[in-house]
């Protein structure tokens, strides 16, 4: 019996790519800066848009899910994993997924941020972006003192279409 053409990747009659599984090439991090534990709230919206590209690069189920665990007000376990697998139409397992983003959250950190990663458990990708997103985003102490400092003395504007962006 003879199989008919398919392109690479097809199989059979109609058949559909087969379903890459998840991963992140952490050599496609290049010299990004990782985030320190001094970065400053400014510094970390940069290195969170890029990390967010960096983690779900052609993947837009995956940033679906890094976005709901921004969202989430309490630790993120098992169960909250599966239903944010659920919420975002991702197809993988979520502990397979979580684990990979652990894995690929912990190369883009520097090492003095690492004791977080380890307090949030091995493989829990989603909480530990979660608690990195909360301490640079929420409420931490540092967080609220930088942006009060911010709106106390504000930039000054070079131009006037810099004034209108400001306002």
């Amino acid at each position: 019996s003879t199989q008919p053409w398919a392109p690479p990747g097809m199989t059979g009659y109609g058949g559909a790519a087969a379903p890459r599984s998840f991963n992140v090439v952490n050599r496609d991090w290049h010299d990004n800066k990782k985030l320190d534990l001094v970065t400053q709230p400014e510094a970390f919206v940069t290195w969170r848009d890029r990390a967010l590209g960096h983690l779900a690069k052609g993947r837009p189920d995956i940033l679906r899910l890094l976005l709901w665990a921004e969202k989430q007000t309490t630790p993120i376990d098992a169960q909250a994993e599966h239903a944010g697998a659920q919420e975002t139409n991702m197809a993988e397992s979520p502990e397979d997924v979580c684990y990979v983003l652990y894995e690929g959250i912990k190369h883009i950190i520097h090492d003095n941020l690492l004791g977080r990663a380890r307090l949030c458990g091995t493989g829990r990708g989603l909480e530990l972006w979660r608690k990195l997103h909360s301490e640079w985003q929420g409420a931490a102490p540092q967080v609220i003192a930088a942006k009060s400092k911010r709106l106390q003395d504000p930039a000054k504007c070079g131009t006037v279409l810099q004034l209108w962006e400001a306002l």
